[in-house]
């Protein structure tokens, strides 16, 4: 990798004409670090107010969307659990484990294990686990309390060989239902009760899900093997020497791009503060489909600081590459190779969620989520489209041209005077950090989303035009977004 000396040269190093290297003067060293301390200022910031969000005392701490959200992955445990449970020679204390170590997070979660238990092995094993289900004081609401009281009458009825529980009304049955979902369902129709016809339907939309689940399964085992198949390719490439460095260094105006990142964070954080604060809540999203694009203006710096736009354009990587039929797929195969990667950052999120479940309480709520979800959640199928659009065209567009683009680009400079692997990878953690970090998922998001933007600066280094990491990112918001659609 000896690219960085081409660039001085004026070589285009995506293969294309050659580029003049006209470019400003070096400027004020201050410059530099002044961008950078406002850019730790405002991350610092942004950070801060997610968390306090998030935190919140008159906000449930978890939120009704993501709320909402966990509840329907649940049912959809809870279909997998009965419906494979009721095929032959099956032991079912064996499911029963399998229910005990899943992540139902919460007071919904111990509810619904408990209907789960009475499923599998019956109302005392039901009556048990209720017994041991503590709802926290001041932080669930009246329908929470009646559903566990519904459940615990109903579970004694049962006990009781009264099978018909004709002590619990038809108003608490419904509360059940709508708090619990499938499981409040399940509940109310147990294996000898006399609404058969129910208690199939039931087992019939649990027998379908099943379906789907193994399909799910099968369908990310063949993603996850071509995901491996695509590191291991690479990695001999690399290896071999064929995989060419298109982000070459030795550029005299590299701060700039420091100062560029932090005019964008600063018009990013005045734009999103305009949308909260002056528009109504019903016109966010069409005011984020303007107020998001509109700061890529902060592109005119370098050119107002004497950078060349077809420099500029050069620099961050607004290039075609090898041309959009190539260099797109590339973004298609950059998303499923980060795939196996994304496997171990789940199990690290799923550590860290073990390790810090006791200091986030018993509700369980300190789970990596959006507002995205809450929003998917609450709104109307027009702001759903035009969320789809924010996060599936804008989001890609923005993030990735300041991130990848004008951010990867100065920390490669700044590190431009140390062997060139080591640049790299120090360029690609320090921007991969940074962007998890702002995104409101908190600390529990770190290690997924670091792993996504890690995918993004590699295929970045090695295109050199941003096209890859835009369609990666893209892919990875929409395949996330309608997968939230098909759970509510």
């Amino acid at each position: 990798m000896d690219e960085d000396a081409s660039m001085a040269s004026g070589a285009d190093p995506s293969g294309g004409s050659e580029v003049p290297l006209d470019v400003m003067p070096a400027g004020p060293r201050g410059w530099t670090l002044l961008a950078w301390l406002v850019i730790a200022a405002v991350t610092a910031l942004e950070i801060g107010w997610s968390q306090r969000s998030r935190d919140e005392p008159e906000v449930p701490v978890v939120r009704a969307g993501l709320q909402h959200l966990q509840s329907r992955i649940g049912d959809v445990l809870a279909q997998y659990l009965v419906a494979a449970a009721q095929m032959p020679g099956v032991n079912r204390e064996d499911f029963y484990r399998q229910l005990q170590s899943a992540q139902l997070p919460g007071p919904l979660g111990a509810l619904r294990r408990a209907v789960l238990a009475g499923e599998l092995l019956g109302p005392e094993r039901a009556a048990q686990e209720l017994a041991e289900v503590k709802l926290p004081d001041g932080r669930t609401s009246d329908e929470l309390h009646t559903a566990y009281r519904v459940l615990t009458d109903l579970y004694a009825a049962y006990l009781a060989d009264d099978w018909a529980a004709t002590s619990v009304s038809a108003a608490d049955r419904a509360v059940l239902c709508e708090v619990l979902g499938w499981s409040g369902q399940l509940a109310v129709t147990p294996e000898k009760g006399p609404d058969q016809a129910a208690r199939q339907r039931l087992l019939h939309s649990a027998a379908r899900m099943l379906g789907v689940v193994f399909g799910g399964l099968f369908l990310v085992t063949i993603v996850l093997i071509a995901g491996c198949a695509a590191l291991f390719l690479l990695a001999v490439l690399w290896l071999a020497g064929k995989l060419r460095s298109r982000v070459v260094t030795g550029l005299p105006h590299g701060g700039v791009y420091a100062e560029t990142f932090a005019v964008w964070v600063v018009t990013f954080l005045l734009a999103s503060l305009a949308a909260d604060l002056l528009v109504a809540e019903e016109h966010q999203f069409a005011a984020l489909l303007v107020l998001f694009p509109a700061t890529l203006g902060a592109l005119a710096w370098p050119v107002c600081r004497g950078v060349p736009w077809r420099q500029v354009r050069e620099d961050i990587g607004w290039t075609r590459g090898a041309g959009l039929l190539v260099e797109a797929p590339l973004g298609l195969v950059t998303y499923i190779a980060v795939w196996p990667l994304l496997a171990v950052a789940m199990f690290v999120t799923i550590a860290l969620m073990s390790a810090l479940s006791g200091a986030a309480g018993p509700d369980g709520s300190d789970v990596p989520g959006h507002p995205v979800v809450d929003w998917l959640v609450q709104s109307g199928w027009g702001a759903r489209v035009q969320l789809m659009i924010l996060a599936c065209v804008m989001a890609p567009l923005v993030e990735e041209t300041f991130y990848r683009g004008v951010l990867f680009r100065h920390l490669r400079e700044l590190t431009g005077r140390w062997q060139v692997t080591m640049s790299v990878v120090a360029a690609t953690l320090i921007n991969a950090v940074m962007f998890a970090a702002v995104h409101p998922q908190g600390l529990l998001g770190i290690p997924l989303l670091s792993t996504l933007a890690v995918g993004f600066s590699l295929v970045r280094q090695w295109r050199g035009t941003l096209i890859p990491c835009m369609v990666a990112h893209a892919v990875t918001n929409g395949l996330t977004t309608s997968l939230v659609l098909l759970l509510i």
